[in-house]
């Protein structure tokens, strides 16, 4: 018998969406710890060499053109409970694999420029982590748009930074999402951007230490821990907290207790740098409410210390916290650094770098013992072999329990070998 033939109607298949530099929600893991870097030029980006630094030359000085871009994103982060901190940018081509938040070799959003349509001043790639990778997030500026000013530069970075929070474009003229570039005087967000904005990514809440009690005096303040395996650990450790300031009339104080063990300078030093761009201001005061020292920034990515000399080691200290800003600068991420200058075993630099990646993310006793071994580029060979020191161990485990060590690479040819138990 033979075989039927069946008869086709032809017809048009849908296929997903190829479309990269496209705006759509947001996929980002925590919008309150983003970073921004700046990618040097000849960095490689869709097979072109990125050319921010000669291309946007002609608006301003580095720090000038700069600082138009992050103020476009901290407008938006003001808004919200987004912080974005600055970082350094390695110069690796855009795409590479790795991370889509806390890539240690360049920021969550990458500033790139290189040549697109004549038609287009800048595009921001979204979609989701999926699709666009490392990609995700990153601001592309096109070298072959001319940007007449710093008010163009900034109203464009506004309206990308906008998609990259996950906002749509608005047919309201007055909007930085409208379609159409605006390029003198600088918009704002309206109320209904900011509403989207916020039912997109949530309000700054209060940080973990306002939510068990205000701190905004010395008499309420904040006791930090400075004794035990996450103190001083006789001023080999520093202290470290980080905070949030939720608006421009917020006021953080915390109480530091000296280490008998030490006597000596101590500084104080109130951190932004890769955390939020807030302009702050750190007070330091004695047990009888007497102003030691203070230091203010005029400038966001600006830390600053404050120098207490001839401590002996029974000593009370309040540091507090606030704003030297009255605009969108005046709320963001911070944390604050003590340390005990002469028996401090890490540097500034290392200090700085954990505070800004990975000291969050570490249990206090963890911290505190990473930051007593110092930044050393040989850590012992501790994980260089086969040994019972690199078995990685949790003393407790739960279904939330995960297991991690920090190390370092100290050569090109350094390999260091983790062995997990389970």
């Amino acid at each position: 018998m033979e075989r039927g033939r069946r008869n086709s109607r032809c017809a048009v298949e849908g296929l997903e969406s190829r479309a990269l530099l496209a705006a759509s929600a947001p996929g980002w893991e925590d919008v309150g710890r983003l970073t921004l870097s700046f990618a040097p030029d000849g960095t490689v980006a869709a097979g072109q060499a990125s050319s921010s630094f000669s291309k946007l030359s002609a608006l301003g000085s580095t720090a000038v053109w700069q600082q138009t871009i992050l103020d476009a994103f901290q407008i938006w982060a003001a808004q919200s409970c987004i912080n974005v901190g600055l970082m350094q940018d390695s110069g690796v081509a855009c795409g590479v694999p790795g991370d889509l938040q806390q890539d240690a070799r360049f920021g969550d959003i990458r500033v790139v420029t290189i040549g697109l349509s004549s038609d287009v001043g800048a595009l921001s790639v979204m979609q989701n982590e999926t699709q666009a990778g490392t990609w995700f997030g990153d601001l592309i500026i096109n070298s072959n748009y001319s940007i007449p000013s710093l008010d163009a530069l900034y109203n464009l970075t506004l309206h990308e930074a906008g998609h990259i929070f996950g906002l749509s474009h608005s047919t309201n003229p007055a909007s930085p999402m409208y379609a159409v570039l605006q390029t003198s005087g600088r918009k704002a967000p309206t109320v209904q951007d900011i509403s989207a904005l916020v039912a997109v990514n949530g309000n700054r809440t209060p940080d973990s230490f306002d939510q068990i009690a205000p701190n905004e005096t010395l008499a309420s303040a904040s006791v930090l821990t400075t004794t035990g395996d996450a103190g001083w650990k006789g001023g080999e450790s520093p202290i470290i907290a980080w905070a949030e300031l939720q608006s421009t009339s917020d006021v953080d104080c915390f109480r530091i207790n000296a280490t008998p063990d030490y006597a000596g300078k101590v500084s104080f030093r109130l951190q932004t740098s890769g955390l939020s761009q807030l302009r702050g201001r750190i007070q330091v005061y004695n047990a009888a409410g007497q102003l030691l020292g203070s230091a203010s920034s005029a400038a966001s990515n600006t830390d600053l210390r404050v120098l207490v000399s001839g401590t002996t080691g029974s000593e009370v200290f309040y540091v507090r916290v606030s704003t030297s800003s009255n605009n969108s600068a005046g709320e963001g991420s911070y944390a604050v650094v003590a340390t005990c200058d002469g028996k401090v075993k890490a540097s500034t630099d290392f200090i700085r770098k954990v505070v800004a990646t990975i000291g969050q993310d570490l249990d206090p006793t963890t911290l505190s013992g990473l930051l007593r071994d110092g930044d050393s580029d040989d850590e012992g060979k501790e994980f260089d072999s086969e040994s019972v020191k690199n078995v990685v161990q949790a003393t407790n485990l739960s279904s939330t329990s995960r297991f991690f060590r920090v190390g370092n690479i100290s050569t090109a040819t350094d390999i260091d070998l983790y062995k997990f138990r389970v």
